[in-house]
């Protein structure tokens, strides 16, 4: 048993690595010029054997593949996760530096969206919504793909996104405010059923009543 256990560790510190790269060059003296031979080959990944590194992270991307319209109200988002372990950056350049050192605006920023669809298809969905503020406009959608690329964060321009049941025609159902519907009271009648029903039940109440209260003596013979 007991040269099983040891034949085990010895064969688990075989496969472990104790040292960086560089540690172990230096340990056993060799020159920069053969350190710098071993990290051109390919075959070694000489940047992950150096401890310290931190591992990247899995990023999701949410990505907004469609919107179609159920009725006036109620809509459904279709979105798709990707799964991807490279960190995507948005880089919008909105100033710049001159060669004076100033820093100077840039007129007409372009806005640059990274390729959220790349990486593995993790999981697609889809979300009903019901009186969304912007997707109630059926009939407006050059407005609602301009709201989309100046006040929505999809992270993705308007143009990739398929709308479904859109179209520019002219807006009639916003058009005009809606009024609330008007229902008539009916005149209430003061001397209705309820009224005789509340007079007429009290009396009735006596009257049974009396022929336990009055005295047998002063009834009639």
């Amino acid at each position: 048993m007991k040269i099983a256990l040891i034949i085990a560790l010895s064969f688990i510190s075989v496969l472990s690595f104790a040292q960086t790269d560089i540690i172990e060059m230096r340990s056993r003296n060799a020159s920069l010029k053969k350190y710098e031979r071993m990290t051109k080959v390919e075959s070694v990944d000489h940047v992950a054997s150096n401890f310290g590194m931190a591992p990247l992270p899995e990023v999701r991307n949410a990505v907004l593949d469609s919107v179609k319209i159920l009725s006036d109200s109620v809509a459904i988002m279709y979105t798709s996760n990707y799964c991807t372990y490279r960190q995507q950056l948005i880089l919008d350049m909105v100033s710049y530096i001159d060669s004076n050192g100033n820093l100077r605006p840039i007129e007409n920023p372009v806005r640059t969206y990274p390729n959220l669809r790349e990486g593995r298809l993790w999981q697609p969905g889809a979300d009903t919504v019901v009186n969304h503020p912007l997707f109630i406009h059926r009939h407006s959608l050059d407005s609602v793909k301009q709201v989309i690329d100046n006040s929505y964060y999809f992270n993705l321009p308007s143009d990739s996104i398929e709308f479904i049941g859109f179209d520019n025609a002219q807006d009639q159902l916003n058009a005009d405010p809606v009024l609330p519907v008007k229902h008539k009271r009916r005149k209430e009648n003061s001397f209705g059923w309820e009224l005789i029903f509340m007079l007429v039940t009290p009396i009735l109440f006596m009257l049974g009543m009396s022929r336990f209260v009055i005295p047998k003596s002063f009834a009639p013979k």
